[in-house]
């Protein structure tokens, strides 16, 4: 049978320790998600299309996260050792200001070769935050052995590292925090600015509009918010929407995502 998959999320799979201040009448609360920028973006994704995905897990991830009918795991590889851990602690209230850092498991980073061959047909292939050389290295390789329309995103610990914005002149899609100033100006033909709480701006040659984010009463965890607007966008392109529907959709879908911790819920809303 023809394995055939129009949208594809490249990025890391990893457990999200996040710790939050002053949350529920404790001084701090702890929550580990199964997350990376990868699972952020596959899951929300998934809930409308379907979803190829290149990703390395540890034998402490559990691989269940993966069986859905709408996730092909062609590109999905186990390895032997721990999963990489992120970890995020978050200052403030609203989610804004946090510090991070990270263990690596070396074995855990995305290779090219891990990119199957089928993947290459694909319309869009999505490039998530990464570390810099190596989210650079996955862009030259994509531009030069597909015709898909390829996007990218980053994270605040690697916004000022050159490479990244090397790799952000080379796609078609480009996800940019509001607050990632020196990559507003970047040559992508397409940059869609994440502007928290106000939704997300669509900026091209052909239209500029804004998808306004529904009001949301309390937030829990924001935590791949961004990660959730890009996998649902894609995948909804991948099915022929536009523009426009396609991005109100995925700023509606990260706000329901920021009512619990991680986006697992959302397999069951």
């Amino acid at each position: 049978m023809e394995r055939k998959v129009n949208a594809v999320i490249v990025g890391n799979t990893a457990f999200d320790i996040n710790t939050f201040l002053n949350r529920d009448g404790q001084k701090e609360k702890t929550i580990t998600n199964k997350g990376g920028a990868c699972i952020y973006s596959l899951i929300p994704g998934s809930l409308f299309n379907k979803i190829g995905v290149v990703t390395r897990i540890g034998n402490d991830f559990d691989k269940e996260l993966f069986n859905n009918k709408n996730i092909d795991t062609l590109g999905l590889k186990m390895i032997d050792g721990p999963s990489t851990r992120f970890i995020h602690t978050y200052l403030s209230l609203d989610g804004q200001t946090r510090t991070f850092k990270e263990e690596v498991n070396e074995e855990c980073m995305i290779k090219v070769e891990d990119i199957p061959k089928e993947y290459l047909e694909a319309n869009y292939i999505h490039v998530c935050t990464n570390f810099p050389d190596i989210q650079l290295e996955l862009v030259k390789y994509l531009k030069n052995n597909s015709n898909a329309k390829i996007s990218i995103d980053t994270h605040e610990a690697y916004v000022d590292d050159p490479k990244v914005l090397e790799a952000f002149n080379l796609v078609d899609i480009a996800f940019i925090d509001k607050e990632y100033k020196n990559l507003h100006n970047c040559l992508c033909p397409i940059k869609i600015y994440k502007l928290g709480k106000e939704g997300c701006r669509y900026v091209s040659k052909e239209k500029d509009f804004t998808a306004k984010a529904p009001l949301c009463d309390f937030v829990v965890d924001k935590t791949g918010a961004g990660d959730c607007v890009t996998g649902v966008f894609l995948s909804l392109k991948a099915l022929g929407k536009t523009d426009e529907e396609a991005l109100q959709i995925a700023v509606e879908t990260a706000t329901k995502s920021i009512k619990d911790y991680g986006v697992e819920h959302l397999l069951n809303k």
